[in-house]
């Protein structure tokens, strides 16, 4: 008896790429951060912590990125905001471009929302430099001037009813397939233009390393939507006039960043 075509992607299906830890969806449940009303203050403040946690890494290590058993300690943490909405609970992805050709120098983060937003913005910021696509041209303290930085906010997911149970340009889409998983940003489908189906099978084969149909004929696929907050582009280093906020530099209550290796990081 031929195989039918159900069951031969279903056998392709088995292999083909390494396991990845999937976030703990359960703390996406309560003390999290629902509300995308910011002000332009605790944009640039989120943004300017980023900043300052990409600089004082590199620098600790000598311009070069820092080891992942390095990177989190007092020693390049710098001092905590006095701001409220740093302590709600949110997934953070920190994204680099070059200024010039917007070309990609790193997008990492995190989609748990089980720790505060200053934990995830410094954490995502410790692991864009660790953007493993990037491991032999990594990003350097003396090329930050010609960067650019962005920042996604992470809201709590849920399950779609199906597959194709998004908005393209309005949802950030997780994607598991038995204990492989892949995300990408709602910023992919602005960006490409992209059908769901596109960006489903882009997910398969550039994520999960999975045949592109696999959503679709693979039993245990799963498809979690999530909101987010889009904060920039801006230039890494702007002009004197939006300079980082003092109230993230004069402030003394330092505070200690979990370890860039104790928490899954996603790419976008």
């Amino acid at each position: 008896m031929d195989e039918s075509r159900e069951d031969m992607l279903r056998r392709r299906l088995k292999g083909a790429a390494p396991p990845v830890v999937l976030p703990c969806l359960a703390w996406a449940v309560c003390g999290t951060m629902t509300s995308m009303e910011l002000t332009a203050d605790q944009r640039r403040l989120l943004l300017d912590v980023a900043r300052q946690t990409i600089r004082a890494a590199l620098s600790a290590a000598g311009g070069t990125v820092p080891s992942l058993g390095q990177a989190g300690g007092t020693e390049t943490t710098p001092p905590t905001p006095d701001d409220p909405v740093l302590h709600q609970r949110a997934g953070c992805f920190v994204s680099l471009h070059t200024l010039d050709t917007h070309r990609l120098r790193g997008c990492v983060g995190r989609l748990d929302c089980r720790d505060e937003l200053i934990v995830a913005v410094r954490q995502s910021a410790i692991n864009v430099l660790h953007d493993p696509r990037f491991v032999d041209c990594p990003v350097t303290l003396e090329e930050l001037p010609r960067l650019e930085i962005e920042l996604t906010l992470i809201f709590p997911m849920e399950q779609a009813a199906h597959c194709l149970d998004f908005q393209p340009r309005e949802d950030g889409i997780f994607l598991t397939i038995g204990d492989r998983g892949g995300c990408f940003l709602p910023q992919v489908a602005r960006e490409t233009g992209w059908s769901r189906e596109q960006l489903l099978a882009r997910l398969c084969t550039e994520k999960l390393g999975v045949h592109p149909d696999g959503w679709r004929y693979d039993e245990s696929a799963r498809l979690y939507k999530f909101k987010t907050l889009v904060i920039g582009p801006e230039p890494f280093c702007p002009p004197a006039s939006t300079s980082e906020s003092t109230a993230a530099s004069e402030s003394a209550n330092t505070t200690t960043s979990p370890s860039a290796k104790e928490i899954p990081a996603h790419r976008c």
